[in-house]
């Protein structure tokens, strides 16, 4: 617990960004890089994963399988192609 109380001081004064530490920043920085290849590749087509559980929970879903829809959802916008594929994880 130490960890989380050193992270949480440091964003309380400013020593860290919140937005490095938040829990879309990935998606951000996903969608940059696609976008980034589509440049260089114009008629290109990304790929993702969600995953598929046998029991899901509500902290499942939203931590496994929002981060593909949301980069999905950017792109969309942004004119590009994205397929979302279904990852079935026996567990």
């Amino acid at each position: 617990m130490g960890r989380v109380s050193e992270i949480g001081e440091q964003l309380w004064t400013g020593e860290l960004s919140p937005a490095a530490h938040h829990p879309w920043a990935a998606v951000h920085e996903l969608e940059e890089l696609c976008l980034e290849v589509a440049k260089e590749f114009s008629r290109c087509t990304f790929f993702a994963g969600k995953l598929v559980l046998k029991r899901e929970t509500f902290l499942d879903r939203y931590l496994h399988n929002q981060t593909a829809a949301k980069v999905e959802q950017r792109l969309h916008l942004a004119g590009q192609h994205t397929v979302v594929l279904p990852l079935v994880v026996a567990a």
